[in-house]
């Protein structure tokens, strides 16, 4: 990621997804747990969880799934060779840019039309924290 953004003298940017977990896919099983003191409900109430929080097993895998489903609705392609990479190509086959996953962060780079179709518009969909 960081050669492709040299060569094309594109600028590297970083996103910070807050409360990344709370943003991810919803859960397709169930999961209770006791609410903490402070959220003042009485001691007998429970909570369903409707998305993983930090802690489960599978909470980065299910932001994962989200981002990953979000970046190929976008008409980004997912590398063969790194899981966690995805890039777009206009129609002539060029390089727009590329986005780089590590759990709750981005980093990305490309061309002004690729910053308008991905970067803007991940921006919209996930709420995001300063880098």
């Amino acid at each position: 990621l960081l050669a492709i953004c040299a060569s094309e003298k594109w600028t590297l940017e970083s996103s910070d997804v807050k409360s990344a977990f709370l943003q991810g896919q919803y859960l397709n099983r169930e999961v209770v747990v006791k609410p903490p003191k402070e959220a003042g409900v009485p001691s007998d109430k429970l909570w369903r969880l409707k998305v993983a929080l930090y802690g489960l097993n599978d909470a980065s895998l299910q932001f994962y799934i989200k981002v990953r489903s979000v970046l190929l609705e976008l008409g980004c392609t997912q590398s063969t060779m790194d899981p966690a990479l995805f890039y777009m190509r206009d129609k002539a086959g060029k390089l727009m840019g590329v986005v780089g996953l590590h759990v709750d962060d981005f980093l990305h780079c490309g061309n002004k039309a690729f910053e308008c179709n991905v970067t803007q518009k991940l921006a919209s969909i996930f709420l995001m924290g300063k880098v």
